[in-house]
């Protein structure tokens, strides 16, 4: 449920102010590499510097890995059962 929700375009739905700051920043960091000031500004409101330097260098983390992935044709493992 979680998943189909990160998703859709209505990020507003169904997440609270936090979660709604830190997917606009996730959004915003894979899309742009960047954060305009606005998203920059909502994810303070919830973050410290620390946190949000924190979150950035796991969004990059995330994309290496994803890139990584998809570049060495590895496949997921099979669903047990």
């Amino acid at each position: 449920m979680q998943i189909e929700r990160v998703s859709s375009d209505d990020i507003g739905v169904g997440w609270s102010a936090r979660e709604q700051a830190v997917l606009v920043a996730v959004d915003g960091l894979i899309r742009h590499r960047d954060l305009d000031d606005e998203a920059w500004t909502a994810l303070r409101v919830h973050l410290d510097e620390r946190e949000c330097i924190e979150l950035c260098m796991l969004v990059g983390h995330y994309v290496v890995l994803a890139t990584t992935i998809t570049t060495l044709r590895i496949q997921p493992d099979p669903p047990p059962g």
